[in-house]
């Protein structure tokens, strides 16, 4: 094999893996959001519905728990 066989060899492998790390960037983005972003209304929507700050509070702990459960088991 030459250099420059090698050299585009290179070249296609890293282009081919772009996608996927973007693929894999927008993915992580998403599931951090999910996860997260629901700590911020659950205080508003637990008054709403007559709950106590630690009974809104604990959804979220919930939810995080088991997303951490979830990824032990994997």
């Amino acid at each position: 094999m030459t250099i420059s066989e090698a050299t585009k060899l290179s070249t296609a492998r890293a282009t081919s893996v772009r996608p996927l790390i973007w693929i894999g960037a927008i993915t992580t983005g998403t599931v951090v959001t999910n996860l997260f972003a629901p700590q911020i209304l659950v205080g508003l929507i637990g008054r709403s519905l007559g709950m106590t700050e630690l009974q809104a509070g604990l959804i979220s702990t919930l939810t995080l728990l088991g997303y951490a459960l979830g990824l032990l088991l994997l």
